[in-house]
């Protein structure tokens, strides 16, 4: 959450006013607005009618109005609500960033308008002592004092200890405008991303269970393990404790743990859920075929997209209280269980998807599609991309589902989802069934592999093998299928293959591969 004062003139005076991302409404403090010439204007009738402060003291608003102020010598134009507690004479808070796009540096602040950089003072939130604008009520009835009959029509996460993400937009293919109006938003958004486990989400939409119909628990003793791994499997029990991802269990199923080495060389603390999953009974739940989710994205015309990665995807999932014993593990001292759904369930894919189906339900093949805990978004340009991912921050906010910023991909041109590079050129990929002329070239190589046959390494297989790396080292472009236009069927055999290429005349009159396949 970002905060700071900036010198203003308004209305015949000059005032500091404090910005503060933290705040919904942008305000005024009463004495302030009365001792300037906009004093004999007339109030709107205020659409909030009090705070909810810091102690749950409750402040009056007196109304609302549109004021000019200027800053830096710009003129500019802003709703402002009338509060007589503020401590502030004026408070800018999200709906003027938005509105104005601002971008942060250290100790400016520069207004993209008029491309004018301000000096500000930055001031830490301990120093701040306004009213709380985190909790906005409206009463339903202007008379009533009764908590019941106050709704609220906002809220936003003021917690001092949340610092702003420096997003990597290196990438993004954007003016320098739009990455600073993107960083804004996104840090507007800041409650849905976790950078760390403290701010794991844990949603209530969905509890994973398990299904053992009339087997009984599987039983499994610790596998033997070094002095050092004893250690490290202690230190990453007692974080998935202090965590609240698992719990001391007195459970009768019980399944091993193994680490498993990760690239950096650190640990990673696995459960051995074979024997649980053998018994388990498959859930059905469907994930969505790639060729159907590039033949979305090839209908949308779309120039521009996100990719969205939830952190620790599972662990923001509670386990079912009646299958929770189910996961029981044990170490060389102590049985344990999950509290959340753990990685290695032979049904945790599915139960993730169907997370994901219900909490975007409404929204998924239009301008977005989710596969397991990865999420695509693709718009046409920057401005409704923008209200996309607001659509899927509101949903995930509500779900209480938190993003990981670090593996999210946000506003590029091209992006790599599934293992394919998606962009509005086509689709590309380094698999067999895309590289032109596979089962010809690769015939060579196929005949030395066959049952029974000699493996004799000779030049055409030494030439196939230079034309295939050749070809899996550079990027053929596939093109989307355009529905609404016709298709090419070009076919070939061989005494070895048989292939086809599904291919359409672009908009610049050219034939452009939509597909190959090839048998051999």
């Amino acid at each position: 959450m970002h905060q700071c004062l900036f010198p203003v003139n308004f209305g015949g005076i000059k005032i500091k006013a404090l910005l503060d991302t933290g705040s919904t409404i942008s305000a005024i403090n009463e004495k302030t607005f009365l001792k300037t010439k906009f004093a004999s204007n007339r109030l709107l009738h205020s659409d909030i009618k009090q705070i909810v402060g810091a102690g749950e003291a409750t402040y009056p608003v007196k109304g609302q109005i549109d004021l000019n102020f200027e800053i830096s010598g710009v003129v500019l134009s802003q709703n402002f609500y009338i509060i007589p507690a503020l401590r502030h004479s004026m408070i800018l808070g999200t709906d003027f960033c938005k509105e104005k796009c601002l971008n942060w540096n250290t100790n400016k602040l520069s207004l993209i308008k008029d491309s004018v950089t301000i000096n500000v003072i930055r001031v830490t939130p301990a120093t701040i002592n306004d009213v709380d604008t985190g909790n906005i009520f409206t009463l339903d009835d202007d008379n009533s004092t009764n908590k019941s009959t106050v709704k609220s029509i906002n809220y936003v996460q003021t917690n001092s200890n949340q610092t702003d993400i420096q997003f990597d937009l290196s990438q993004a293919h954007l003016t320098d405008q739009q990455k600073q109006k993107l960083t804004i938003f996104l840090n507007q958004n800041r409650n849905v991303f976790a950078t760390n486990v403290k701010e794991l989400g844990k949603t209530d939409a969905y509890k994973h269970k398990i299904n053992t119909g009339n087997a009984p628990p599987v039983k499994s003793r610790p596998y033997r393990t070094s002095p050092a791994a004893k250690q490290e499997i202690q230190r990453q029990v007692e974080e998935l404790l202090k965590y609240d991802i698992i719990e001391p269990s007195i459970s009768e199923y019980s399944s091993p743990i193994v680490l498993v080495k990760k690239k950096d060389n650190t640990w990673r603390l696995c459960i051995d859920f074979r024997s649980l999953n053998k018994q388990s009974i498959l859930q059905q739940h469907p994930l969505p075929r790639l060729d159907d989710v590039f033949d979305a994205i090839g209908q949308s015309n779309a120039k521009i997209y996100s990719r969205l990665d939830l952190t620790t995807a599972y662990y923001q999932m509670p386990m079912d209280e009646h299958s929770k014993h189910k996961t029981a593990f044990i170490t060389h001292d102590n049985l344990y269980q999950f509290k959340r759904m753990p990685y290695g369930l032979n049904n945790a894919c599915q139960s993730f998807q169907s997370l994901m189906t219900q909490v975007l339900r409404g929204l998924t093949w239009k301008h977005f599609i989710v596969y397991v805990d990865d999420v695509i978004i693709w718009s046409e340009d920057f401005e409704s991309h923008l209200q996309h991912l607001d659509l899927i921050f509101q949903k995930l906010k509500q779900a209480n589902l938190k993003l990981r910023p670090n593996k999210c991909d946000f506003a590029k041109s091209g992006i790599l989802y599934l293992g394919h590079i998606i962009s509005k050129d086509g689709l590309c990929n380094y698999y067999r069934k895309f590289v032109k002329g596979y089962a010809k070239i690769a015939s060579p190589l196929n005949r030395i592999l066959t049952k029974d046959t000699p493996f004799k390494w000779t030049a055409d297989c030494q030439n196939a093998f230079e034309t295939l790396k050749e070809a899996l080292t550079s990027t053929p472009v596939l093109n989307f299928p355009n529905f609404n236009k016709p298709f090419i069927v070009s076919c070939d055999t061989s005494g070895s293959a048989i292939g086809y290429i599904l291919s359409q005349i672009g908009d610049d009159a050219k034939e452009h591969v939509i597909v190959t396949v090839v048998e051999l």
